[in-house]
């Protein structure tokens, strides 16, 4: 069976339906690849352990409309709790494990989840432990559904109230015998954005948008049920839930899955495991990229390099082309608010392309570009990059102001990033609107400063930001991670760069750090970089 599109009113549970009718034994979800703790869920099993997930959620009082948390890696079992509650129109909060405290307690509370779906531990931290050592985060979880750590094995709850097994919700129920017929339009995921400043907002995507834009990426790519791909994207984020779980159930492919993203780990997958299609953030795989047996291990079998979620610098392309020769690179752009991928490069794009423009619009997908007023701009101008599609997501989680700021009349999406559109429909990302500083009057976009950092000798990882200045207003401040055994001058880079930027480009202020912070997601987190800046005395560098 091959990909043949979305059928009217298709929904989350129709998908899988008809990919378990199609590919009843083949194998879609491998728990702890590469490990003797492998376990093997077909498209089957997956479909008739959700039916019996759903009907059991319902016997222990989750309603249509609740919302019910998930917190764990990348395990099977969260996938099988995101199909079951789909069946019963309950949409999920998707939580990455790595966060904590505020972030935590904000979006546990500000969704109104009454249930939390949680792993018993993780190799970093045992959740039931925390659980008890924070109750004020989880005091409005009415019931705490535990799962298996990611090797299968359950946690101890004899000290926990409210808890439920997840092995307890495996057993044949009658619930689901209540008339739920999901619908395209059902929020599917509160899925919390990161954003650069202030609280993260609950983006809510539905049934359809969710389809839309999985549907979209295996059409552009092509991608076929032999495909393998490896699932070390978090399943809390639109990487893994969308543009790895769900293209590759619309195709009938093979999803690896890892707790989280381990080099060592996800390079044996690529060389062992017949991985077919790669898709990474830019710092996963310059981790890769250094490993010293990255050079020999045999690549052969990978077709295709996805790699999305942040710039990309010319020399990341470059290795990705040494490493992978003759094979595409694809671009990919995507946002929480857009459900997964939006604009992809074409497979027969080159290098120079690649490393200057994002790619086109996929599927029937809209773009354009506008002022601050809202007027269309010329080609080839910059301006905010607005999305429109069946991609786009219903809005932010009880947010009304915030909501239709960015979701605007006839379906557009302002999403913040400024970029410029040829007259051929390829886009150039120039950088976060938000993350744009305005020096001396003057704007700046970090993007084309880091862009140019990173071709640098001896850099490894850049980030810029804003910070204060009483003369100028804003100035940027860079941060350089030096590649191992570079020895970095930022007097040097600044050289570098007056010859390639204008003079108001070129950063007051160039720091060598040893690392830098990074979201749950694997960005470079600017909003912790931001919290972490006061005004800087003159001098220095």
């Amino acid at each position: 069976m091959s990909f043949q599109g979305l059928q009217e009113n298709e929904t989350l549970i129709t998908a899988l339906e008809c990919a378990a009718s199609a590919w009843p034994d083949r194998t879609f979800l491998v728990d702890n690849a590469g490990t003797t703790a492998e376990r093997v869920t077909t498209y089957r099993e997956l479909a008739e352990i959700s039916r019996i997930l759903a009907g059991n959620l319902l016997r222990i009082g989750v309603r249509p409309g609740d919302r019910v948390a998930l917190m764990a890696e990348n395990q099977s079992e969260w996938i099988a709790l995101f199909f079951a509650a789909a069946r019963i129109r309950t949409p999920v909060v998707t939580i990455n494990p790595r966060y904590r405290g505020r972030e935590l307690s904000h979006m546990l509370h500000q969704s109104g989840a009454t249930s939390l779906a949680i792993a018993a531990k993780t190799a970093e931290i045992d959740f039931l432990q925390f659980v008890q050592d924070s109750p004020e985060i989880f005091k409005n979880i009415e019931r705490l559904i535990v799962l298996p750590d990611a090797s299968g094995v359950p946690g101890d709850l004899s000290k926990i109230e409210r808890a439920v097994p997840y092995s307890d919700l495996l057993t044949a129920s009658s619930a689901l015998a209540v008339d739920l017929v999901p619908k395209p339009e059902d929020p599917a995921a509160i899925l919390y954005t990161s954003g650069t400043t202030g609280l993260p907002k609950g983006a809510v995507l539905t049934q359809g948008s969710l389809l839309a834009s999985a549907s979209a990426q295996v059409r552009h790519l092509g991608f076929v049920e032999d495909d393998v791909l490896v699932g070390h994207l978090p399943l809390n984020h639109v990487g893994g839930i969308t543009c790895t779980v769900l293209s590759s159930l619309l195709s009938g492919a093979s999803v690896l899955l890892v707790p989280a993203f381990k080099p060592n780990q996800v390079l044996k997958l690529l060389a062992e495991r017949g991985v077919t299609v790669l898709l990474a953030v830019p710092t996963m795989y310059t981790l890769l990229f250094g490993l010293d047996s990255m050079s020999t291990a045999p690549l052969s079998g990978v077709r295709l390099c996805v790699v999305g979620g942040a710039s990309v610098t010319s020399e990341l392309y470059s290795r990705l082309a040494e490493h992978f020769p003759n094979r595409p690179i694809i671009n990919l752009y995507g946002l929480s608010e857009t459900s997964g991928a939006c604009i992809l490069s074409d497979l027969d794009d080159d290098l120079p392309t690649l490393s200057t423009t994002l790619g086109r619009m996929i599927g029937d997908f809209q773009a354009k570009i506008v002022d601050p007023n809202g007027a269309l701009v010329e080609s080839g101008q910059p301006g905010e990059l607005q999305v429109k599609g069946a991609c786009v997501a219903s809005g932010y989680w009880d947010l009304y102001d915030e909501t239709h700021q960015a979701f605007l009349e006839n379906g557009w999406l302002a999403t913040g990033d400024i970029a410029k559109v040829s007259e051929e429909g390829r886009i150039t990302l120039l950088g976060r609107k938000k993350e744009m500083y305005i020096q001396g009057g003057y704007n700046v976009y970090p993007a084309e400063v880091e862009s140019e950092i990173s071709n640098y000798p001896g850099v490894a990882i850049v980030a810029g930001i804003g910070v204060p200045d009483p003369v100028l207003g804003e100035v940027g401040k860079f941060f350089v991670v030096p590649k191992p055994g570079a020895a970095l001058d930022p007097g040097a880079i600044k050289t570098y760069l007056a010859t390639r930027l204008a003079d108001y480009k070129v950063p007051k202020y160039l720091q060598v750090a040893v690392e830098l912070p990074l979201t749950a997601s694997g960005k470079v987190d600017k909003a912790a970089l931001l919290q972490a800046e006061t005004p800087r005395p003159e001098g220095g560098n």
